[in-house]
């Protein structure tokens, strides 16, 4: 309001800020989570534990994107804020899979018809489509 001519915190120290710890699932959290997953679900939890990719860059992944004979991803978009985007970096890479992710997805590609290469890999749910930009 004014009546202050200065600002009484100036000179206060900012306590530094303790990084949070973090907390990563054991091998066998992972797994149980797997277990209780099916479909859709299991290949989008196994996208995430196994490729280390961002959660904006696993829904932003079209079939076309992987090379499962190769087991190789290519993050060439994100999703962020209702919009796709480049990735972080703004570079395209390629993300190496592991034996078992590669069998998943192939499984799920089966499951869902042989989508074609510019189909969404994790199409959002259908009451949920309406959102802007969601793929």
């Amino acid at each position: 309001m004014g009546y202050v001519p200065y600002s009484p915190a100036a000179n206060v120290k900012r306590l530094p800020e303790r990084p949070r710890e973090r907390r990563f699932l054991t091998a066998a959290e992972a797994r149980k989570m797997l277990d209780v997953c099916e479909g859709r679900d299991l290949a989008l939890v196994a996208m995430g534990l196994g490729s280390g990719m961002r959660e904006g860059e696993i829904v932003a992944l079209k079939w076309g994107d992987l090379d499962l004979e190769r087991s190789i991803a290519m993050v060439c978009r994100t999703f962020s804020h209702g919009r796709i985007g480049t990735p972080k970096d703004h570079q395209v890479r390629g993300v190496v899979l592991p034996e078992w992710l590669r069998l998943t997805l192939i499984d799920y590609f089966r499951a869902s018809g042989s989508p074609g290469p510019e189909a969404w890999l994790f199409p959002a749910p259908r009451d949920k489509r309406a959102k802007k930009g969601h793929p």
